[in-house]
């Protein structure tokens, strides 16, 4: 054998792909593409809200009537109707005068009288003096006066200078008519039982879709990663991912897109999607597609099939460390 020849079995190994950025080396499997991924969540959101819907379904009309929630509910129904304040809808809705407030109608006919009503006629408002004390807050205002045993609004005043204060007047009414202890006692508990269904159904429908099915499924995926044909990966190891790395993915996936938004909902619902568009813009806008259950199970989602053929045939790429070892002499030579 030559000089020249043992000098060349002697350098290192190198892919004819070596010029790959270092990033790309890292992943010996092919990534899913964004809206493949997008897709797939899509399938599994459906099945996840049908279950969640159906379970919610079973429980209102099975355990809600045991613990007497529909009952509670026809009693703040019942109050809201006997105020005076509410006013109910074509869809069954109580909603306030001053949310159904009539142009057409003087701001005394559609908050004055509604007040007046409720304070003479609530048994609490009789008993505090209610009426009385709105009467005065009447006269003090400059707006109205006593013509004999009745207040009337001051001749020359504007409606427009009087609607502020009744509509204050109102509020009043009703944060007064929301303090009775038979209203409070009964929506803190509907509300606190609606509220935890809720949430047990949200745990117990996403453990079943985002865990038991990846863990008894061969490549650790759920239903609509299925249908693409996906399969978790272990991100360090770059083969298929562990049973412990499944449930790891689950408990961060689910704190952030599940249960994250459920809490926010209960707190401030016009914020409670925020962790949700923050996962996906994350997921769309990384050079790699990773959401952030991803970084944090250090997982991510490749096509089953390049998972297959590095089973079969051995990885496309090598890690950058594997570039330095030995070629093997051919026993031919």
């Amino acid at each position: 054998m030559s000089k020249k020849q043992i000098e060349n079995n002697n350098a290192p190994f190198v892919q004819p792909n070596e010029q790959l950025d270092q990033e790309e080396t890292k992943y010996t499997i092919a990534r899913v593409p964004f809206y493949k991924r997008l897709f797939a969540a899509v399938i599994d959101l459906c099945f996840f809200l049908l279950v969640s819907f159906g379970l919610l379904t079973l429980c209102y009309f099975t355990v809600f009537n045991a613990l007497g929630y529909h009952e509670k509910i026809s009693q703040i129904h019942q109050l809201y109707a006997e105020s005076g304040l509410y006013v109910k809808n074509e869809a069954g809705e109580f909603l306030t005068y001053l949310d159904v407030y009539d142009e057409n109608k003087s701001p005394m006919a559609n908050l004055d009288e509604p007040i007046t009503y409720f304070y003479s006629h609530d048994q609490r408002a009789i008993l505090d003096n209610k009426l009385e004390f709105y009467n005065n807050e009447k006269i003090k205002s400059g707006f109205f006066v006593y013509d004999g045993d009745e207040i009337v609004a001051k001749e020359g005043v504007k409606y427009d200078d009087i609607r502020p204060f009744l509509e204050e007047q109102f509020d009043s009414a009703v944060y007064y008519f929301k303090s009775n202890p038979i209203y409070l006692n009964n929506s803190t508990f509907t509300y606190y039982t609606l509220i935890f269904t809720i949430l047990i159904i949200v745990v117990l429908s996403s453990s079943g879709f985002y865990l038991v099915v990846p863990l008894i499924s061969k490549f650790g995926v759920t239903f609509g990663q299925m249908i693409f044909k996906f399969a978790l990966i272990d991100k360090e190891k770059n083969i298929m991912a562990s049973k412990k790395k499944v449930v790891f993915r689950y408990l961060s996936f689910a704190t952030i897109n599940i249960f994250a938004p459920v809490l926010l909902y209960t707190r401030v619902p016009y914020l409670s999607l925020i962790p949700l568009f923050i996962s996906i813009l994350w997921m769309a806008f990384n050079k790699n597609n990773f959401a952030p259950h991803d970084y944090i199970s250090n997982t991510y989602l490749g096509l089953k099939l390049s998972l297959l053929n590095q089973e079969k045939h051995g990885s496309i790429y090598r890690h950058k460390s594997d570039y330095s070892l030995p070629r093997i002499d051919d026993p031919a030579q």
